[in-house]
């Protein structure tokens, strides 16, 4: 009872040049209703936010469909597209999890396996977004100096513990913040306040004790230096050291 839509699903990844799949369908050889879907498809993926990156706006997303006519496009669809979905409105959508299933579901795309905290995927994706959003004004970012000679001098798996342990200090202590590790030894916390946060207050664990480990803490502000990319976080960062 499926069998057209079956159809029309199996070829909305063909393109219009003929170099999709799973066929190679080139122009009308590509059935009338896949055509559509494809433009479809692909105006949905750029105007929602994903996990990896966030979306285009209804103007940037024409832009492209209209670049791509006759290559990944029908033209003639095409046309009809923009004309349709120029003057769209979009209501907030996106793909990050909304309950405690579906944190399971992401926790491969979003966290750390280690720490269990947000990962670099998460955190290059929400710089992006917030510069939209303008949701977090403050990136605390906490560089553990000096964890490379810990773990070679006490071996890797104490390593482990130690960051298992100070990610559960942060988890504690910032219950209503984003956190996140990136590169091994460095952690991030957005905020809309500033952190008021002092290396000290964060070696008050005794697990610190005996240990060549140093703890950086460097403030940026996200909005005014317009950060949306982890490599523009540590220009920033390292540019204030």
């Amino acid at each position: 009872m499926y069998k057209e839509l079956a159809e029309i699903m199996r070829h909305h990844h063909e393109r219009y040049d003929g170099s999709g799949y799973p066929d190679g369908l080139c122009g009308e050889q590509i059935p009338p209703l896949s055509r559509i879907m494809i433009i479809a498809d692909a105006f949905d993926a750029m105007t929602t936010d994903r996990i990896y990156k966030p979306r285009k706006s209804v103007e940037e997303a024409l832009k492209e469909i209209a670049l791509l006519k006759g290559i990944q496009f029908d033209p003639e669809v095409a046309d009809a597209a923009i004309t349709v979905l120029n003057h769209i409105i979009l209501k907030p959508s996106d793909q990050y999890p909304k309950t405690a299933m579906e944190e399971e579901r992401f926790a491969y795309f979003l966290k750390d396996q280690l720490t269990g905290l947000n990962n670099h995927w998460a955190l290059e994706s929400i710089l992006q977004i917030n510069m939209h959003t303008h949701e977090y004004r403050y990136a605390t970012v906490i560089c553990l100096e000096n964890l490379i000679t810990f773990n070679r001098q006490m071996g890797w798996h104490n390593g482990d513990i130690l960051l298992e342990k100070f990610a559960e200090i942060l988890k504690n202590r910032f219950t209503h913040h984003h956190i996140y590790r990136i590169f091994g030894d460095t952690f991030v916390i957005l905020s809309e306040d500033f952190l008021d946060l002092s290396p000290d207050s964060l070696r008050e664990a005794d697990f610190f004790e005996n240990t060549n480990i140093t703890i950086t803490v460097t403030v940026t502000h996200l909005i005014e230096k317009k950060i949306d990319t982890i490599s523009k976080l540590e220009e920033t960062i390292s540019s204030k050291k």
